[in-house]
């Protein structure tokens, strides 16, 4: 049988419980656990180094920092073939403990993809995904070429992907994953994006990916950002995805929260 492990990744009390009682409710069938991420606060000798351009904020650099080391933590378990990742902020599709199964077959299936976005920024252009990617049954393959694709809500990895991004990325400071960034980004030849200390620039620039439409996992449009701060922009992108229905999302007690703060785990 298949083993499949879920992490959420927070570094939120509230957010955490919210994610648990998601999960609970929704009768979740398989493990679960939590990864605290880091913070401005524990990351001081981390945060060494910015984009000249536009400067990454320092939740940015955390949120990289926190793939990284959730990566190097998971890299060496044996217990799980495949791996899914939750941000904090997410409401799930209500089918999304059916759908899996069948986005995990696909994945079999079209093995040269290393992870699956099934959460994501919905400012994409749907149709030119449609347009320009194989599809197979909602499964888009060989996206990692189309650079307009942001987001990482939510997130299926091989086992190998896991041992990869770790690798590149794990580092002491920022200085030195950008640094490994610039030299993977010499060899992408495929994605455009451009050399930035940010997981949905760093992770596609590293690993081919699919990606899941209609997303089985959405921001949580009463959220604001707990990286930018800034008013969550996702209302504006619905009307682009009539395929999206709102009401298939997250549970009507949840639909109710409001974070508009939130309060750092203690780590201790």
């Amino acid at each position: 049988m298949t083993k499949v492990l879920c992490v959420i990744l927070t570094v939120d009390e509230n957010r955490m419980k919210w994610m648990k009682e998601e999960f609970a409710a929704m009768k979740c069938p398989f493990p679960v656990e939590i990864f605290i991420g880091h913070t401005p606060t524990d990351s001081k000798e981390y945060i060494n180094d910015r984009c000249s351009s536009i400067p990454e904020f320092d939740e940015t650099l955390c949120c990289m920092r926190s793939y990284a080391s959730l990566m190097n933590k998971y890299k060496s378990r044996k217990d799980y073939d495949y791996l899914i990742t939750f941000e904090d902020d997410v409401l799930l599709h209500k089918d999304f403990f059916k759908e899996i199964y069948d986005v995990i077959y696909k994945f079999e299936k079209y093995t040269e993809n290393e992870y699956v976005l099934l959460g994501y920024n919905l400012k994409l252009d749907i149709a030119k995904i449609r347009c320009y990617f194989h599809e197979d049954g909602g499964f888009f393959h060989n996206v990692w070429r189309y650079p307009d694709i942001w987001g990482a809500m939510a997130m299926l990895f091989r086992p190998s992907a896991v041992e990869k991004i770790a690798n590149a990325f794990h580092k002491l400071t920022s200085k030195d994953v950008r640094e490994s960034i610039t030299v993977i980004k010499k060899l992408n030849i495929y994605n455009t994006k451009g050399v930035r200390v940010q997981a949905d620039v760093a992770i596609p620039l590293l690993c081919k990916y699919a990606l899941v439409y209609p997303p089985l996992a959405i921001e949580s449009p009463s959220f604001n950002s707990t990286i930018t701060g800034f008013q969550n922009t996702q209302y504006a992108f619905y009307s682009r995805h009539p395929d999206i229905k709102l009401e298939q999302y997250g549970t009507a007690k949840q639909a109710k929260i409001p974070f508009r703060n939130y309060t750092v785990v203690n780590i201790d």
